[in-house]
This record gives structure tokens, sequence and C-alpha cells, in this order.
């Protein structure tokens, strides 16, 4: 179900499992007046093309929305004079969907509003917060950030707790990614801020005991070599053995904690490597960081 205010303006989209559960949900709201996209690390702008079709017996403009940083993709949509998006494909690929209908007709307002406990915690298969267990949090900086800091991160702070891993990167252009990862059950949450401080995307997919087997395609793949770092031996794996345009390798201690990592993409790519290393107990909640990016108040959601 997706859920667009055209006054924030801000797009939700919301998945649930067969019994009613939240699987899935993305909050989006990356653009500014003239179209341009805000995603941390990216370059984004949307353009009318003056091309119209008639879908569904309605008379629809393309737009063309290309991330020049990210890759030479063009995203194509048509979208009606009053904002209704009808068709969306790629340049020289084929359609991702078409309407086949449309129904005008007066809307209750209770059928568009936002359903409430999206952003509860307790609705999310989270572990309790308060719960200690052994954790780590590691510092790592970039070697040669150069050009490659306008895509990928200058700074990184990596904490763990049992599978969990928390992310905070930081960008050469001041914007951060938040990254909330289950590694054993491929669940995640995420944020992206901008250089102001400005809150612009959020995503959480919580995936079931069993819905976990499309990870299995992406297990480490061991690379046979190793490096000493802070003196510390670790181990080099592909993380993303399956990935054509991007990934990353890192280099693991024997204990699992990162003290390198090299994400890459489309040729270009940086490396980051460990500054500090602390193994001490950690709870859950220390991942939950920073607190108000999980919170429905930053993002404009009812509780």
């Amino acid at each position: 179900m997706a859920y667009f205010d055209y006054n924030a303006p801000r797009l939700v989209q919301v998945g649930r499992h067969e019994d009613g559960a939240l699987r899935s949900l993305a909050i989006d709201r990356d653009f500014d007046a003239q179209g341009r996209r805000q995603t941390v690390g990216v370059v984004s702008r949307s353009v009318r093309t003056g091309r119209f079709k008639v879908i569904a017996g309605e008379r629809c403009e393309i737009w063309e929305s290309s991330q020049s940083s990210v890759s030479e993709i063009v995203d194509l949509r048509c979208v009606t004079a009053d904002g209704i998006e009808l068709w969306r494909g790629f340049s020289g690929g084929p359609t991702l969907y078409e309407a086949v209908k449309i129904d005008r007709r007066s809307v209750a307002s209770g059928e568009v509003d936002l359903p409430p406990g999206l952003m509860n915690r307790d609705n999310w298969p989270l572990p309790d917060t308060d719960e200690i267990a052994d954790g780590s949090v590691v510092s790592l900086v970039a070697e040669r950030p150069g050009a490659a800091a306008k895509t990928f991160p200058v700074r990184e702070t990596i904490k763990r707790f049992r599978s969990w891993t928390l992310s905070l990167s930081k960008y050469g252009d001041g914007g951060q990614r938040i990254t909330l990862k289950d590694g054993a059950a491929w669940s995640f949450l995420s944020a992206e801020i901008a250089s102001d401080g400005t809150y612009l995307q959020f995503s959480a997919l919580f995936r079931r005991d069993g819905s976990a087997a499309s990870g299995a395609t992406m297990q480490p793949v061991p690379l046979g070599r190793s490096e000493l770092i802070l003196r510390e031996p670790c181990d080099w794996y592909d993380m993303t053995p399956r990935l054509m345009d991007g990934g990353e390798k890192r280099c693991l201690a024997k204990d699992g904690v990162t003290l390198k990592r090299a994400p890459w993409s489309r040729g270009d790519g940086t490396v980051l490597s460990a500054v500090t290393v602390k193994r001490a107990p950690v709870s859950f909640r220390t991942l939950l960081d920073p607190p108000e990016a999980f919170s429905a108040a930053t993002w404009g959601l009812p509780d």
C-alpha cells in the first residue's frame, strides 16, 4: 500500500505479511520543489520531456529521472496533469508497470490516512532494547577519499550486538546514512540524513523465519588473503559475490569485527580502515542511534 502527501511532499509505502504484521516500510521525502532528489551520495534530477502517452483512457506526460553519480540508466514515468502515475519503465528497458483502470470518485479521508503505529518499535521484531550482550564499536576512516567522497563515506562507525550491526556512514558533503542490519534474518532498517540535518529517507524490511533463504545467495566468499590492521589479523571476504555493478569487500577479524571495508560501484570505490576498535558488552539500545531516526515524529507519522 502506498500513500503520497502532496503537501509535504512525502511517499510512504507499507507492506505486510499475510497475518497483517508489518513486513516493510519505506518513507521517501528526498526531493525538492525543482524535482531534484537529495539522496545522500547521489546527484539526481527529474525533467519533463514534452512527450505524451494515452494510458487507460488518460493523457500523461513522460518524465525522465537520472542519477548521474550512480548510473547512466534513465528512469521514465508517465504522469497525468493532476499527478497520477500511470506507467513506469527505463530507457531501453521493459515496462515495470502500467495502469489498466482508473476510477475517479470521491474518497473518504479514512481511505487515505496513514495507519497508526508504523514506527512503534513494539511492532518491529527487534531484540529487547535493554538486553546486554558482547559487542564492539569500530571507527573507520577513508584512506584516500578524494572525489569518491561524493558517493562513498569518508568516516564510519560500526557497532555490533550479536547478529545485529549498526553502520553510521558520513559523507564528504556532510550527509549521513544509518543502516541497522540483522545478519541472521536478513532484516534491516536504514535512514538517510542531509547535510543540514533533514531526514530524507527511511526504509525497513522484516523477514520471517525461512524467508531469509534469498540471503543464502549473498553469503560472504573468502578471497584467500589476509592483512594486519591495528596489530590484529583479518581475512578478506567478498560480501556481495553475486552483484555485478557494485558491492563491497571486507577484512574481518576472527570474531567477525570489520577492520577494513572496500565498497565499490561501476569501477569507482574507496577503502576505509579501522583507527580504533573497542570490544565490550553493549545493549541493543545503543544501536538505535541516533534515536530520532527511529521516531514517528521525525517522519511526520501518527503514533
